[in-house]
């Protein structure tokens, strides 16, 4: 999943998240380096995203 590629790197999704089921937020279980300082948001398509 693209949007948690941009977190760290994509562990697992959940199953309303990868079929499309529901589209307000997704679900993503996601590694992170912890010695790197952690995002509290993103752009994508133009819009902020908050972690």
């Amino acid at each position: 999943m693209k949007i948690g590629q941009r977190i760290g790197k994509s562990i697992r999704v959940d199953h309303a998240t990868s079929t499309g089921a529901r589209s307000d937020y997704a679900r993503v279980c996601v590694q992170v380096d912890i010695t790197k300082p952690l995002l509290s948001q993103f752009t994508i398509h133009g819009k902020k995203c908050f972690i």
